[in-house]
């Protein structure tokens, strides 16, 4: 008896130490498939080309989102008192008129990339902008490279 006791205590630890070992490799595939997706996260995410900043700014100048706009500009530190606020001014009015036109012309269908020129400190983006009612209207947009970051160089 005692014998068969000892055998249920051997399997017991071995099937308890099977079940950790497999729970473990779980935990490790786990961790391993987390980490690859974040990096993937991470790796999509990570700065904005020319391209998708000069995109971004027409979608939001074409719904008439005023206020994100400046997000987008380089303002120079150096520029006068008040600049950000008239240049915020300046964006605004443009934007309700651009949202105007878009709704006039049925809104905006699609924004297609024609080209980019693109160095080190500065990129130019032309695109086009397709109204749902078949017109369409080209944007050309300048940007300057400031720490990493892309903004538009009004």
């Amino acid at each position: 008896m005692q014998k068969l006791y000892y055998v249920c205590y051997k399997i017991s630890l071995g099937l308890n130490f099977y079940f950790i070992s497999q729970g473990v490799l779980m935990l490790k595939k786990l961790a391993f498939t987390l980490g690859a997706a974040l990096a993937l996260f991470f790796v999509g995410c990570g700065g904005d080309t020319p391209k998708d900043v000069a995109v971004s700014f027409i979608e939001d100048v074409y719904n008439g989102k005023g206020d994100a706009l400046i997000k987008y500009v380089y303002i120079p530190e150096n520029e006068k008192a008040g600049a950000k606020e008239f240049v915020e001014g300046k964006l605004k009015a443009a934007a309700e008129i651009a949202k105007e036109n878009a709704d006039n012309a049925g809104g905006v269908k699609n924004i297609e990339v024609l080209s980019e020129k693109v160095d080190e400190k500065k990129a130019r983006i032309e695109l086009r902008v397709n109204f749902k009612n078949g017109e369409d209207k080209m944007e050309h947009v300048k940007l300057t490279n400031i720490d990493g970051k892309w903004k538009i160089d009004l």
